[in-house]
């Protein structure tokens, strides 16, 4: 099959659907919370306008979305359980046990024009609207607003927040079993420091670790990532390249993490995934985008996300929704065509020269995927004005596997030096390959216990320092004595 036949036969553009409701549909609001339980997803309060649109106001108001039928319905609560629901946003609410818990969060000013800040958790009992206020324990937390909540085993973990203009960088824990608070112990050091306090963040739990990303610390619109490993307590930094996002709504599926709009300097609308096995961000393209908007919700039901409401040039009401297991086929139709792309002399614009044989490329692949080719294909360098560039200090082998990755997202080690394709990976700053040479010589090592030599171990510690792979150090240095060298 050549290239235009697979161009022809393939359809790149996944579409998010803008779903058609009915019933009585919430008005429009951000900074609300949302949770999905059975074959529907609800939302709470958040921030919206006053009838006429003279005024924000505080809402206070519970939904249920029916997903199969598109259906909307307002949940009246009793008069005595709304006074306990207050108005809020910028709050959180997870589900467990068949219950929904809201924590936090920000209200409308009290007498004295100071907003009121809340540190309740409060219980919302699915099953017969039964409403209830947990404060118990010797140890309550500050009041807070712009935290995440996630929900592990049996505890719900909050990070960060914001209360007048103290930002917390805090991990605090609530049991839904005691219904009492207490704050996680982190181990904090120079290597592994907390993250820094901030809010609007975003947070997800993957295989014991919580993942932290982004947020505002009052000064940045950040754009760092840290994992917490909740059986150590160890946090660790994620290297980048991460976007600056803040009030992106979060979720989780088959060990991915997805991420919608937000903001930095401008609002986005974009829809990314970051794997956690290869710590890859991911742009998903889709048509059909919704509003550029911040603050909204999103929950995932059979494999698509849905979205609802934010704020836009306006706050929206509006679902969208976009499954994530067509975006899986595409993804693999599109390695698919980036492979038969690679060294295919058809469309190429630029030539490598590589121990005398030559590699076809395409100039708006490598400028789009790789920031080291984009300074030397758009920076008006030499190299930026030939048709072939010579490559004088990789292999044919190791250069193919690189390019390979740029075009596919794929790594093959057969008939590569590894020790070369770390080499280059740090030249063109691809630290996903580093990461995987390391996972693959630590392999090496936990296989081959009795026939590595010193000047292996010293050759691979070296490695290690020089290109700060950390997890190869690591385990150095935890299971061989660097002198013998034998297994600890």
């Amino acid at each position: 099959m050549d290239i235009e036949d697979t161009i022809d036969s393939c359809d790149f553009l996944l579409n998010w659907k803008n779903v058609k409701v009915d019933g009585n549909v919430p008005q429009s609001r951000h900074a609300h919370s949302m949770v999905a339980y059975k074959d529907s997803f609800w939302i709470f309060g958040g921030y919206g306008v006053s009838i006429g649109g003279q005024r924000g106001v505080h809402l206070g108001d519970f939904y249920r979305f029916h997903i199969p039928s598109k259906h909307w319905e307002r949940v009246h609560l009793p008069v005595s359980n709304a006074k306990i629901l207050t108005s809020r946003h910028s709050h959180s609410m997870v589900q467990y046990g068949g219950s929904f818990w809201i924590f936090g969060g920000i209200g409308p000013n009290d007498i004295h024009n100071n907003p009121l800040i809340y540190n309740d958790v409060i219980e919302y009992r699915v099953s017969d609207g039964e409403v209830m206020v947990h404060k118990n324990g010797s140890y309550i937390p500050s009041p807070r607003w712009g935290h995440t909540a996630c929900v592990y085993n049996d505890q719900m973990l909050i990070f960060g927040g914001m209360n007048d203009f103290s930002f917390f960088s805090s991990v605090i824990s609530f049991s839904f079993k005691t219904k009492e608070w207490c704050q996680l112990e982190v181990v904090d050091t120079l290597i592994n420091p907390v993250p820094h306090g901030r809010q609007y963040h975003s947070a997800a739990i993957v295989n014991d670790k919580m993942y932290v990303f982004g947020g505002y610390d009052g000064v940045l619109c950040r754009s760092d990532m840290f994992a917490l490993d909740l059986k150590t307590l160890v946090w660790r930094g994620i290297t980048g390249p991460h976007m600056s996002r803040r009030c992106a709504p979060t979720q989780t599926l088959n060990n991915n993490i997805y991420i919608f709009g937000g903001r930095n300097k401008r609002m986005h609308d974009a829809l990314y995934e970051f794997n956690t096995e290869t710590l890859v961000w991911r742009e998903i393209l889709a048509g059909n985008r919704p509003s550029k908007r911040q603050s909204s919700s999103s929950i995932i039901y059979q494999d698509c996300l849905y979205v609802f409401g934010g704020q836009s040039e306006h706050n929206e009401n509006n679902i969208f929704s976009i499954s994530l297991s067509k975006q899986k086929s595409q993804q693999k139709i599109e390695k698919k065509f980036f492979c038969s792309m690679l060294n295919n002399q058809q469309f190429s614009d630029l030539k490598f020269q590589v121990e005398g044989k030559l590699i076809y490329a395409h100039k708006c692949i490598l400028v789009s995927r790789n920031e080291k080719f984009r300074a030397m294909i758009m920076s008006g360098m030499e190299e930026s004005r030939k048709d072939t560039i010579e490559i004088h200090d990789h292999s044919y082998p190791v250069f193919m596997a690189l390019l390979t990755w740029i075009y596919t997202g794929q790594l093959y080690f057969q008939n590569v030096n590894i020790l070369q394709l770390i080499s280059i990976s740090d030249q063109y700053m691809i630290t996903e390959i580093k990461q995987k040479c390391s996972k693959a010589l630590i392999k090496y090592l936990s296989f081959d216990q009795h026939g590595c030599k010193k000047n292996n171990i010293d050759q691979f510690k070296t490695i290690a320092d020089s290109y700060d792979l950390k997890e190869l150090k690591e385990h150095i240095e935890a299971f061989w004595d660097i002198d013998t060298p034998i297994k600890k």
